[in-house]
């Protein structure tokens, strides 16, 4: 019941696709190299965003990649269902075969409720927020936790200091 490594990567890449936010083409190089995801199977996750019309891509000294819609168009739900189809909203939670409403796992009701909310929140959370809080060091996308460590030129707003 956990986001696969696949949709993980897609979602930092649509996040750092969406903060270079020039509508330019962003090389598929550059993604891997700043998030540090092996280029082939990035390669791979962004042919399923392609097909499922998220992003566009150009091949070419210039190409790469972009947004194809606006990211608050974009939810969170749409980018997991794109790679994952719907089994983090309908596997069993124990991983049994079987299990559905004739024949539930130990969990199964329990968590029902527990997974329409999950999906509800993902379908309601649009990547325009998820790059919003990193581009104001909300959160971290990776390990690197400022904007301008991925476009040292970009502008970032601070973190409000609480204390």
């Amino acid at each position: 019941m956990y986001l696969t490594q696949k949709s993980i990567y897609a979602i930092q890449a649509l996040i750092f696709i969406a903060l270079n936010n020039s509508g330019e083409f962003v090389p598929i190089r550059e993604i891997s190299n700043k998030l540090n995801i092996p280029f082939h199977f990035l390669t791979k996750i962004l042919q399923v965003l392609s097909k499922q019309q998220i992003i566009e891509t150009c091949r070419g000294p210039s190409g790469g990649v972009r947004l194809r819609q606006d990211p608050n168009q974009i939810s969170i739900e749409q980018i997991i269902l794109s790679i994952d189809g719907d089994r983090l909203f309908s596997e069993c939670i124990l991983k049994l075969p079987d299990c559905g409403n004739s024949k539930p796992c130990p969990l199964h009701d329990l968590f029902a409720p527990i997974r329409e909310e999950l999906q509800k929140m993902l379908s309601n959370t649009m990547l325009a927020l998820l790059v919003k809080m990193v581009r104001d060091n909300q959160v971290k996308l990776t390990s690197v936790t400022q904007v301008q460590d991925f476009f040292p030129g970009q502008k970032q707003t601070k973190k409000p200091d609480h204390s």
